[in-house]
């Protein structure tokens, strides 16, 4: 079996969406226990050559019932064996709530902030904290050692903020912590109290390097503010610690972390034998942590048997509790949803969702850093070499995605609600939902994107400069002596008034360093507004050509009319060049939701799509 190379067949929008599950995520069944399903759907199961429920031990190959062992090898859980290193102190036990002693294995955190111990059981642990001196009311911290320098590591857990006294903010914050000379890494705000309840949390985390002393593990809850003697009730449960090894370049951070085990994720595969020599089918499956997930795969007389650990990637942990195979021609637009009805997507939440181990994007009160649109590995677009594609920090859970092939993303949506705390300042804080491509652009060499969008929502601002970002080309700072915060080299924007606009910039061959939107030295211009209405979609092509010396090229195309094909200043002077980011970055006081169907991009060049755009 190998994943499908680009193919041509045009399908309809939202066919192989990731769509939602029902049930609680994260959970881990030391011994198989299938969902209660009655029977595969009639209807996809009467076009599917094959139909398997891992649960169960049903498997309907071209609609009769065979042997699970002939056609199917596997139990359902996805992924290599990883230890969860609080074993040895899993479950908790030992705590004494009269005498505020913490269950063995964890140590209180925080010498100068009030703690009071409430409850305590084999996966849970509830506490009570209060501020001081400054926002920090302290926490838990591990007594054993998670992590040897230099070492990365996945944290999952699930939280809950309750009883906040004071500002509403209440946070929950992770950290490593060496105790041998109290050097602790960079604070990670993981968990607000506006956050759901119980919504399972990944953080990556890596020790420094040097030295031979370990580092522990610690949550510290924060104050909404500086202001002291404010409380408010912390609550983990089903805390697991896994070796991170490299970020998954497959399909991303959050499928690497196993689900909880107290003594640690068992893993392996499920392997099927269709038993022909060569098909392209779509591989459909459910899974427990993630819902329904569609990709496409094919069988040869080289590989005639699917790997669900290859098609997934070797790093990725799921439980998958039944599947379809269906050839590609008789997959029928809807089925994805069909088959999730109603449920709604059960969002994860993820802190440096970019990958970049020990680094999260800073956050604002205004940012509910949650991350759960996903898009499928394999659907990097051609031309690029990463092969992930991730939601941004603040992507909300209304985000989801449908891919098909691996030249472009068919549909794509963001929504991104009225943000807290908006209207207190003169220039709204940005709100993002955004996926990007973790590569940096090249120089002096042609991109072509070519999508078609719309928009659902106005921007109701007064003001003219508010307005939300809807595909941006988003310069690389240098490592060092870079402290700027310039606006995209390159940017389509919806304004005030159902209008919408491109906007480039360049330095002309000078390096601004410094300085916030375009200060001094940066030089922007415009293409448009134009007006369309909300609900209408529109076809952008666009051909950009940057340089870090004053030169460049570009070329926007909108619904077939030209708006510029020229050469221009476009880019900045920096080590690297830009990276692709499309969603809905809102500068407004009102919510955005935008779709995208069809994004392509890449050095091939996309001429034909100019008059010629993929149906939607």
């Amino acid at each position: 079996m190998h994943l499908n190379d680009p193919w041509t067949q045009q399908l309809s929008r939202r066919g192989l969406l990731l769509a939602a599950a029902a049930g609680t995520i994260g959970t881990f069944l030391p011994k198989w226990t299938p969902l209660q399903i009655a029977s595969p759907d009639p209807e996809v199961a009467s076009a599917a050559f094959m139909y398997c429920n891992l649960g169960t031990g049903e498997v309907i190959r071209r609609g009769v019932a065979v042997p699970r062992s002939q056609y199917v090898v596997g139990g359902g859980q996805i992924g290599p064996g990883l230890p969860n290193k609080l074993q040895s102190v899993l479950p908790f036990g030992g705590a004494d709530i009269g005498s505020n002693t913490l269950p063995q294995g964890l140590d209180w955190h925080g010498s100068s902030a009030p703690k009071t111990l409430l409850a305590a059981d084999g996966s849970s642990i509830r506490w009570r904290g209060r501020n001081t001196t400054s926002r920090y009311s302290g926490g838990v911290r591990t007594r054993l050692e998670v992590a040897a320098p230099g070492e990365s590591i996945l944290v999952s857990f699930k939280a809950r903020i309750t009883e906040v006294v004071g500002h509403r903010e209440a946070a929950l914050m992770v950290s490593l912590l060496r105790t041998t000379d109290s050097t602790s890494t960079t604070l990670e705000r993981v968990y607000t109290a506006r956050d759901q309840s119980f919504e399972r949390c990944v953080v990556r985390l890596t020790a420094p390097p040097g030295g031979t002393s370990g580092w522990k593990l610690v949550f510290t809850g924060e104050a909404g503010d500086g202001a002291p003697d404010q409380q408010a009730t912390f609550e983990i449960r089903d805390l697991m610690v896994t070796a991170g090894g490299a970020p998954s370049p497959w399909l991303g951070e959050r499928y690497a972390a196993p689900p909880y085990a107290p003594t640690g994720y068992v893993g392996g595969d499920v392997v099927v034998d269709p038993k022909l020599a060569s098909s392209e089918f779509y591989l459909v499956a459910r899974t427990l942590e993630f819902g329904w997930i569609g990709v496409p795969v094919e069988v040869s007389a080289q590989s005639p048997r699917i790997s669900f650990s290859e098609v997934f990637g070797p790093d990725a942990c799921i439980t998958v509790a039944e599947f379809y195979l269906v050839a590609r021609s008789r997959w029928q637009s809807g089925w994805i949803s069909k088959l999730a009805g109603a449920s709604t997507w059960m969002p994860m939440r993820f802190t440096n969702i970019d990958g970049i181990a020990g680094k999260s994007r800073p956050e604002s009160q205004a940012r509910l850093s949650r991350a759960s649109g996903m898009v499928a590995g394999h659907s990097i677009p051609a031309g690029t070499t990463a092969r992930s594609m991730t939601p941004s920090l603040d992507a909300p859970p209304e985000t989801w995605a449908a891919s098909f092939d691996s030249s472009r993303w068919s549909y794509i949506s963001f929504r991104v609600d009225k943000a807290p705390f908006i209207g207190e300042t003169t220039v709204p804080a940005g709100v993002r939902s955004e996926v990007h491509v973790p590569n940096c652009l090249d120089y002096d060499r042609p991109y072509w994107f070519s999508f078609a969008f719309r928009v659902n929502t106005t921007v109701h601002d007064a003001v003219y400069t508010r307005k939300v970002v809807l595909f941006q080309t988003r310069y690389t700072k240098n490592a060092s002596a870079d402290s700027s915060a310039l606006g995209p080299e390159l940017a389509l924007e919806q304004l005030p008034g159902d209008r919408f606009a491109v906007s480039y910039r360049t330095d002309d061959g000078v390096p601004v360093l410094a300085g916030s939107g375009t200060p001094a030295g940066i030089t922007t211009r415009t293409l448009g507004p134009w007006y369309a209405p909300r609900g209408r979609w529109q076809n952008l092509v666009i051909r950009a050509n940057y340089s870090r010396s004053g030169g460049g090229e570009l070329g926007v195309w909108l619904n077939g009319a030209t708006l510029i094909n020229a050469a221009v200043p476009l880019g900045y002077n920096r080590a690297n060049g830009p990276k692709v980011r499309f969603g809905a970055y809102k500068f407004s006081d009102y919510p955005a939701t935008t779709e995208f169907q069809n994004f392509e991009f890449g050095p091939k060049e996309l001429s034909g799509r100019i008059l010629r755009p993929l149906a939607v």
